[in-house]
């Protein structure tokens, strides 16, 4: 895979945002395409960052994309979102067309010092002048990652060889034919022999609080009858179970999902994979399985497993209302998003159009929402581009969520003073990301949205 290879995208991403009241409102979920303008063909991947850390000021909302016009001049893959309009991140990441920004992760180099940490940002990015492949930015400029990476980037994240232990956390970077950790200084490569691509990375923790490390887990293509799960030993990567799978031409996981299913509560977390597979090990699957630490089992099984599944997330469609957190997963070419009920899968809402691949990030802007981003045309019946949402209706100057009339009230100017205190992402409502964030001219923009009313 290269710059001028072909590829379409799908991206999930679901945070589960700090409620703007004590008790949010039950909702009726819906999809919204309301992203107009958006810069690029496809969403790649979507990240929240918290430029100042545990700082004033709310995280942004970081989007990586791609230009699919063959001959078109080189552009910026990545933007910023504010709920309203598209902005820059610093001067930009540039790319020609199909260059993308795959993957972000925030990590801090300096551990207990006293920076925050910076975004770091990967993929297909190569032109002159500007570090390729991967990029930090801390908030105000780009700058090289150590002597960089010569290829493009398919995974990224941050992973505690010890808990616990003295050592510090590493940034973890898989890509074409290679895995790579940086420290904050030195790049080790642990790729460990020839491989496969290997197209997901996560750190997963199978006891939570407990004694254990987390591991380290990697997703595979079965093309040199690699396991299709693999975990890193500190020598070797090994099979996590028995991952391997049966005669499935082109098998692979391309998404990898940690979810803790309750939070704080006794359960331990699970890790999701998912991709093209019909087995996993001897167990019959449906592109999509689920590791608890002991044992792999299939959730699901009417997902056809000729399309792959491109993107997971965890969440929690109507707030306080009936429906539980769930597991959602975005497949390419059937072109349906699907929610697991415990049972089977069911179509979100009426679905969306537009033929994708996929990565997935985190993010959300105001309240809960699962963004979804790709090549898409279409959600919930209107036009969309790149990137659409699913989940409680998001009218503005309606910072309680209620849906009793009126919809806005004073309870509404409540709930803003209340998200500006805390510096929630919700405050910014002019879109600001020069510091102070969060300013007079916010408390001005509401003031507007709300005389504007809700559509």
């Amino acid at each position: 895979m290269n710059g001028s290879t072909t590829r379409h995208y799908l991206v999930i991403s679901a945070v589960i945002a700090l409620s703007l009241r004590a008790a949010a409102g039950q909702c009726v979920p819906q999809w919204s395409a309301a992203f107009p303008n958006c810069p690029f063909d496809a969403v790649t991947s979507i990240f929240q960052y918290d430029v100042d850390g545990a700082g004033p000021n709310p995280p942004l909302l970081i989007v990586g994309g791609q230009r699919q016009v063959q001959g078109a001049p080189p552009g910026d893959v990545i933007a910023t979102w504010n709920g309203s309009t598209w902005g820059t991140v610093g001067s930009g990441l540039i790319g020609g067309p199909w260059a993308d920004v795959a993957a972000m992760e925030a990590y801090d180099e300096d551990g207990p010092g006293g920076n925050p940490p910076a975004l770091f940002a990967a993929g297909s990015f190569n032109s002159p002048g500007q570090p390729n492949y991967i990029a930090r930015w801390n908030g105000t400029q780009w700058s090289a990652v150590g002597g960089g990476l010569t290829s493009y980037v398919t995974g990224m994240t941050t992973w505690d060889p010890d808990g616990a232990g003295p050592q510090r956390p590493l940034l973890v970077v898989s890509g074409s034919w290679f895995i790579k950790t940086w420290d904050g200084v030195v790049w080790t490569d642990i790729t460990q022999g020839p491989i496969a691509v290997p197209l997901s990375i996560v750190s997963f923790d199978p006891d939570g609080d407990g004694p254990q490390p987390p591991q380290l887990i990697r997703g595979m293509p079965t093309w040199y009858g690699e396991p299709q799960v693999q975990r890193w030993t500190g020598a070797s990567w090994v099979p996590l179970g028995d991952s391997t799978n049966g005669s499935f031409i082109d098998a692979r996981v391309k998404v990898l999902l940690v979810v803790d299913p309750d939070g704080p509560g006794p359960a331990l977390p699970v890790l999701y994979a998912a991709g093209r597979m019909n087995s996993i090990g001897s167990i019959p699957i449906r592109s999509v399985a689920k590791w608890d630490g002991v044992q792999w089992s299939a959730v699901g099984f009417n997902i056809d497993v000729n399309d792959e599944v491109m993107a997971l997330a965890w969440f929690d469609e109507d707030g306080a209302g009936p429906t539980p957190a769930s597991l959602y997963a975005g497949q390419g070419m059937n072109l349906s998003l699907g929610r697991f009920d415990g049972a089977q899968w069911v179509t979100v809402g009426s679905g969306f159009s537009g033929y994708t691949y996929s990565s997935i990030a985190i993010s959300d802007t105001a309240g809960s929402g699962l963004y979804v981003g790709g090549d898409l045309f279409a959600a919930g019946g209107s036009p969309a581009r790149g990137l659409v949402r699913w989940g409680c209706p998001t009218c503005y100057a309606n910072c309680d969520h209620s849906a009793v009339a009126p919809i806005l009230n004073a309870n509404d100017f409540q709930c803003f003073l209340n998200a500006f205190a805390v510096a929630l992402p919700y405050a910014n409502c002019d879109g600001s990301i020069s510091v102070p964030v969060l300013t007079a001219n916010d408390f001005q923009c509401f003031l507007n949205r709300y005389a504007s009313g809700c559509p």
